[in-house]
C-alpha cells in the first residue's frame, strides 16, 4: 500500500511514516518511480510504535520490541 493509505489506516501521519523511515524502524519497498510499498505487516508494526509513543517509549527504545522478522530485515 502506499504511504497515504497506510496513513489513513493507521491514523499516523506521512510526515511521523517518513521519519520511522529515516530511524531505520520502517523499510518499504522502494520502487523505481520512488513510491514506498508498505506491507500489511508493517502497518501493524507502524500501530504498534504509535501506541508505544502513547505509553511513553521513546522512539530509540521501540526497535528492540518490534517482532523479531523486522530486526532481521525478513
Amino acid at each position: 500500500m502506499k504511504i497515504s493509505e497506510l496513513a489513513k489506516r493507521t491514523g499516523v501521519s506521512t510526515h511521523a511514516l517518513r521519519h520511522y523511515e529515516r530511524l531505520g524502524l520502517l523499510e518499504p519497498v522502494r520502487h523505481a518511480n520512488g513510491y514506498r510499498d508498505y506491507t500489511e505487516t508493517m502497518r501493524r508494526e507502524v500501530v504498534f510504535i504509535a501506541m508505544s509513543r502513547k505509553i511513553g517509549f521513546s522512539l530509540a527504545a521501540i526497535p528492540e520490541r518490534l517482532p523479531t522478522d523486522h530486526r532481521n530485515g525478513v
